[in-house]
């Protein structure tokens, strides 16, 4: 059961923190392909992680972890392989 009153984040909001992270851990390549699956929600008064982990050399693994480290939401961002 989730909170009663409480406002859940839209998932829209935190795919663009997850591709906003993965164009800051990798700028100067561009973004080819970008994927995302909610798991739970995110309830909008209690922290949240937003987090990233290298999977190859054009693949970064994606999250967001709810306060008390459950996984909301995963994903992953392509990159354009270097020319």
């Amino acid at each position: 059961m989730w909170a009663g009153s409480r406002v859940r984040f839209p998932r829209p909001l935190l795919a663009t923190l997850m591709v906003g992270l993965a164009v800051r851990s990798w700028p100067e390549r561009q973004i080819a392909n970008f994927e995302f699956r909610g798991q739970r929600p995110i309830i909008d008064t209690d922290p949240f992680k937003v987090c990233a982990s290298l999977q190859d050399d054009t693949c970064l693994d994606l999250w967001v972890t709810d306060a008390s480290g459950w996984l909301a939401m995963k994903g992953s961002a392509e990159f354009r392989a270097r020319a």
